[in-house]
């Protein structure tokens, strides 16, 4: 920023984007009877991948402590667009944990938990969605909102709880080598295709976009 202006002035009237990774929300059956399965990966359509202006600062606001037991589930979004995955995580031991699928009994609610890395120096756009079966029959349901998320990949101003700016990375960045993190996102894609193979029930290629 060329000029300094007061961190709530500038919380008020320029246009932000969230950095946070983590995203939650419930699922639930709404069938009378019969249960419901839904698939061991959330469904993350990448509407749009850009990378940031040159001009940027960041403000971070709030700290991420320990939830409740949740059904976790890891993407690590590529700056391409189109369907990527979020599979399901073993609370365990942070590996993608192979099952075929999760069911719902009626009136059953499970809770969701995404934790999504961003790769660095890109803005995304992108929905959320699940794939599941009742009665025999595949759907593919979209939560109705999108969503706009990024990490920057330079140093800026940041000013944490509301103290002095610093030029640093963002919290949410790595300060690494541009190979690694390209290898990180590789290696990962890779663990991914090999998990979807695996899976008996449901199939991303049956996704309705």
């Amino acid at each position: 920023m060329s000029d300094e202006r007061p961190i709530e002035d500038v919380r008020q009237t320029l246009p932000a984007i969230s950095s946070t990774p983590f995203l939650s929300f419930s699922v639930r059956s709404d069938a009378e009877k019969h249960t419901v399965q839904f698939a061991p990966y959330l469904l993350i359509d990448v509407l749009s991948a850009e990378p940031f202006a040159p001009q940027m600062l960041a403000l971070f606001e709030a700290q991420r402590g320990a939830g409740g037991e949740q059904r976790e589930f890891k993407g690590m979004l590529r700056p391409v667009t189109g369907l990527q995955l979020a599979p399901h995580l073993d609370p365990y031991d942070r590996t993608l944990k192979q099952v075929d699928f999760f069911t719902l009994a009626p009136g059953e609610i499970e809770e969701v938990f995404l934790n999504l890395g961003y790769y660095p120096g890109y803005k995304f756009t992108y929905r959320i969605g699940l794939q599941y079966r009742y009665q025999d029959k595949d759907r593919t349901l979209w939560l109705p909102d999108s969503y706009e998320r990024g990490v920057p990949n330079t140093e800026l101003p940041v000013s944490h709880f509301g103290r002095a700016y610093v030029v640093s990375f963002h919290p949410d960045s790595y300060e690494e080598d541009v190979a690694i993190t390209q290898s990180r996102y590789t290696e990962f894609q890779d663990e991914v295709e090999q998990f979807v193979q695996q899976t008996r029930v449901f199939s991303p290629r049956d996704v309705d976009l």
